[in-house]
């Protein structure tokens, strides 16, 4: 979740959390940028911060979106036609005891779960990039969470364009974000 930021998010969709703070949904944070070098050594490393109560699933979901543009032309959201989705990813910390997350009390007149306790998971997500696969892992308070944790469900490959004759309608294509 990306901190609403009425300069950069302006007419982008916007929702408010039991936190009470605004957050900029649909938003694209760019790991991998062409041109830039990339270790298959070394995950890419993810801070994040995930908010539930104690009634909520510990299950969410997030997409890995690529763009043709050039790096200073990559769009900031999924709702833009330039970002287009590679995969979808599902993260699972149910196995996760609720006791091991930190948990915070929001006033209740300023909360529609009448004072119910919420919870934020700090975590990290990590990204190897290989010559050709991704690995993805999740990690929470020091220990790793992977294949029993972490599902990858990955887009289809749009058919390859056939040029028709004469000049083409088409400057670029992109999948449509789901």
């Amino acid at each position: 979740m990306v901190l609403y930021d009425e300069k950069k998010h302006v007419r982008q969709p916007v929702t408010k959390s039991i936190d009470r703070k605004n957050y900029a949904t649909n938003q694209i944070e760019w790991i991998i940028k062409k041109g830039e070098p990339i270790d298959p050594e070394k995950p890419i490393d993810l801070q994040r911060i995930r908010i539930f109560t104690s009634d909520a699933t510990r299950i969410w979901y997030t997409h890995i979106v690529m763009s043709l543009n050039k790096p200073d032309r990559l769009p900031i959201n999924t709702l833009n036609a330039d970002a287009s989705s590679v995969c979808r990813i599902k993260y699972d910390l149910s196995n996760v005891p609720l006791d091991q997350f930190e948990m915070k009390k929001g006033p209740s007149e300023k909360l529609k779960f009448n004072g119910q306790p919420y919870y934020n998971i700090h975590h990290e997500a990590k990204i190897t990039v290989g010559p050709a696969d991704l690995k993805f892992e999740i990690w929470y308070k020091g220990a790793q969470y992977g294949k029993d944790n972490i599902a990858v469900e990955w887009d289809k490959a749009p058919a390859p364009h056939t040029p028709t004759p004469g000049p083409s309608r088409f400057q670029n294509f992109s999948l449509p974000v789901r």
